[in-house]
């Protein structure tokens, strides 16, 4: 895979990008640390601070690290007829990191809770720290992408009428040091599965670590590989123009074809800030 990044930017005024989707031409943000889903235009405009959480008098800015919902994953919903964004806690702390909103409006916003899926998902054998980046919607289903590391292995999380199916997800070495999914995205059409990863010196799932680096790659015939115990990636990138930044999550602009597509990223180094990315793949 080749990659080439077309237009990039820093939001000083997004903290901490954790999630990122397109939705009706609109652009929506969410930080792990923030009472905020920030929605911005084609043009990278930033049209609306919407709030998710509760916001008490005068409460404007991040949510302390032992408090914060993280919410790490988000992606669109379909189901009965409507459309979401549907944006899950990493579940990496109990019970402030296992909720799930569905946000159909800023006048809808409907919050749930997790902690006995995730309490499921915390008994798996593979899982030694439970820490939900990515989901995506596939036939109906839901599938979670839980982070790996230098602790763990990475792995795809089938969620089917409370049913739990955990298949491992090998990844690269960035540095020498395993990578994590952070973010993933599915294009039906193609039955294409796109993620980014990045690794981090750290030896668990609640505390960052120095960043090394991030990658973006593909799973294709995802349908088939669904199938089995352990799903193999087909190619990747590692993204050496963007050093010292954590990829979070991606967004399909566009699929030109099985080997051409456009991506939005967002990245948070742990400052505070957040980089916006929009990366052409070739493979």
């Amino acid at each position: 895979m080749k990659y080439q990044i077309n237009k990039q930017q820093h939001f000083l005024n997004i903290p901490s990008g954790s999630g990122i989707e397109i939705w009706n031409d609109s652009i929506y943000i969410v930080g792990d640390d923030s009472y905020f889903l920030y929605k911005l235009d084609k043009n990278w405009d930033l049209q609306a601070k919407l709030p998710l959480l509760p916001l008490a008098a005068g409460e404007q800015g991040r949510i302390a690290k032992k408090d914060k919902a993280d919410l790490e994953a988000m992606t669109l919903w379909e189901a009965a007829g409507e459309t979401s964004l549907l944006l899950l806690g990493s579940g990496s702390k109990s019970p402030q990191r296992d909720f799930a909103y569905h946000f159909f409006s800023p006048e809808k916003v409907i919050q749930k809770t997790f902690t006995l899926l995730y309490d499921k998902l915390r008994k798996v054998p593979q899982i030694v720290e439970l820490n939900i980046e990515a989901a995506i919607q596939w036939e109906g289903k839901l599938i979670l992408c839980q982070r790996g590391g230098i602790f763990q292995q990475n792995a795809l999380i089938l969620i089917e009428d409370a049913q739990v199916e955990c298949m491992e997800l090998a990844l690269p070495l960035i540095a020498g040091i395993q990578s994590g999914i952070s973010g993933a995205a599915y294009c039906a059409e193609k039955d294409l599965f796109l993620f980014c990863a990045s690794a981090e010196s750290t030896t668990d799932a609640y505390n960052d670590g120095e960043i090394l680096g991030s990658l973006i790659g593909k799973i294709t015939n995802f349908s088939q590989k669904m199938k089995k115990k352990q799903v193999s990636i087909n190619d990747f990138v590692i993204l050496g123009e963007i050093p010292k930044q954590k990829i979070e999550s991606i967004a399909m602009i566009d699929v030109i074809s099985d080997t051409e597509m456009v991506l939005l990223a967002v990245a948070d180094n742990d400052d505070g800030s957040s980089f916006l990315f929009e990366i052409g793949i070739s493979c």
